[in-house]
């Protein structure tokens, strides 16, 4: 399974055909998570 994080999810009809996530890939399914914004953390290295 592929899984594409997005902002939010928009639909499909709202959508230019070029921005369409595809339902599945060569045979691999695909799934669409709306995770929120994402920022970069400070880390402890």
């Amino acid at each position: 399974m592929i899984i594409v994080f997005v902002t939010r999810k928009v639909p499909r009809d709202r959508l230019l055909e070029e921005d369409v996530v595809p339902d599945e890939l060569d045979g691999v399914p695909v799934r669409v998570l709306a995770i929120g914004e994402v920022s970069a953390q400070e880390g402890n290295s």
